[in-house]
C-alpha cells in the first residue's frame, strides 16, 4: 500500500503507550522501542499490535462515538484475556486529534488483520519481539 493516501500521515504518528502512571513510551514505524522490548520480555509474550476502534475507516466519528467503540473494543480485549495498554495515536503530520488505542500483547498479526477489519480501521501496527514496528493495511 505505499501509494495510499494516508501513508505519510500514518507513518508519522506517535503511538503512545500508557504502561502505568509513572511509565509510558512511543512506538514509532520502522523502529524497535526498547521499551517495548522490555515489557514484551517482562509478559513472556512476543507479538504484539497497536488498535484503535475510532474513527472507522478513517472518518471522524463523534467523541461519544469513538468512546463507544473503545469501550466496546476493551470489552472484547478483556473477554479474550489479552493483555492491553491504553495509548493514543498523535499524529505529527496533519492536524488529527488524539486517537485513544490498545497496545495488545499477545496478538499476531493474522488476529491483528482480523481484529482492524472488524473495526473497520484502514491499518494497524503490528510488531514481534526484535523486529521494527510496521503498518499492517486491512
Amino acid at each position: 500500500m505505499d501509494s495510499h493516501p494516508l501513508k505519510v500521515a500514518y507513518e508519522s504518528t506517535n503511538f503512545w503507550v500508557y504502561e502505568s502512571a509513572a511509565n509510558h513510551f512511543c512506538i514509532w514505524c520502522g523502529e524497535v522501542s526498547a521499551s517495548l522490548e522490555e515489557l514484551l520480555k517482562h509478559m513472556g509474550t512476543h507479538h504484539w499490535a497497536y488498535v484503535t476502534a475510532c474513527n472507522p475507516q478513517s472518518t471522524q466519528l463523534s467523541d461519544l462515538e469513538n468512546r463507544q467503540r473503545m469501550e466496546s473494543l476493551e470489552a472484547v480485549l478483556q473477554s479474550r484475556g489479552l493483555p492491553a495498554f491504553r495509548g493514543e495515536g498523535i499524529g505529527t503530520a496533519c492536524d488529527w486529534q488524539p486517537e485513544p488505542s490498545f497496545l495488545i500483547l499477545g496478538l499476531t498479526e493474522s488476529e491483528a488483520l482480523l481484529l482492524g477489519r472488524e473495526l473497520e480501521q484502514t491499518a494497524v501496527v503490528v510488531g514481534s519481539q526484535g523486529a521494527v514496528a510496521r503498518l499492517l493495511w486491512m
